[in-house]
């Protein structure tokens, strides 16, 4: 297990075989199973100095001691041919650092951590989270719904509940009733997303920016999931969650 993205790989591929029935108790003792040895890996990683985020583009007016975890795209100017690399300002100029197996570094932005392994692609760091650091729980709430009518606008709010923990980029599984619905990761198009500003906007499950966060209400597309939601029915919510 090198990656949250292993551990929910184990979650989905459970749910597959279980159909639309949620998560059982065998499933969450595979998955907190996985999150140990999840932890011991990166326990024993080769932990870099953290960075302040991940950029292609070099700050016009970077600070001493400043670093970069270069990516996703093409890098322009003095950091062009260095994807991948981490780049820190000495006052002068910008030293490079090449990744190498089991080598992890801290991202400042958001708390989260980047391990390098070269195994599954060059100049490649895939995102990890730092356990160590900030500690991960499996949280799972369990809100009451509010009515939202077949015929109701999709974006309706479905419940008066929200988020009481902070989700770790990665996969979020919504259930009604028991059944599984798809969530958006950052597009309004699923079955339900999560947003902090009335819908608006759907946060994204992956990535650096607009993840979803404590306090995200979630909204409900009646035209998408074809189903309307009855007041009183239990909505449930599991992710994994940061530690603060």
């Amino acid at each position: 297990m090198n990656t949250l993205q292993d551990v929910f790989n184990l979650i989905d591929a459970s749910v597959t075989q279980n159909g639309t029935q949620a998560i059982t108790g065998d499933v969450l003792n595979a998955v907190l199973r996985a999150m140990a040895q999840f932890s011991e890996k990166i326990a024993q990683g080769d932990w870099q100095d953290s960075v302040k985020l991940i950029t292609a583009t070099p700050p016009a007016n970077p600070s001493v001691s400043d670093r970069y975890l270069i990516g996703n795209i093409a890098p322009s100017g003095a950091w062009a041919g260095k994807l991948g690399q981490i780049a820190e300002w000495d006052g002068a100029a910008w030293q490079f650092t090449l990744g190498v197996n089991n080598m992890y570094v801290r991202l400042d932005s958001n708390k989260s951590a980047y391990y390098y392994n070269g195994a599954y692609q060059s100049n490649t760091w895939k995102w990890v989270l730092d356990a160590a650091a900030s500690g991960m729980q499996l949280k799972a709430e369990s809100w009451t719904a509010d009515g939202v009518l077949i015929g109701d606008p999709d974006g309706t709010i479905i419940s008066q509940d929200y988020l009481t923990g902070q989700p770790l980029p990665g996969a979020i599984m919504v259930f009604v009733n028991g059944v599984q619905y798809m969530v958006g990761d950052g597009v309004k198009t699923a079955d339900c997303y999560f947003s902090s500003d009335d819908g608006v906007t759907a946060n994204k499950m992956y990535g650096d920016t607009t993840l979803v966060e404590l306090g995200d209400y979630l909204y409900w597309n009646p035209s998408v999931s074809g189903i309307g939601i009855t007041a009183g029915w239990r909505i449930n919510i599991v992710y994994l969650a940061a530690i603060i």
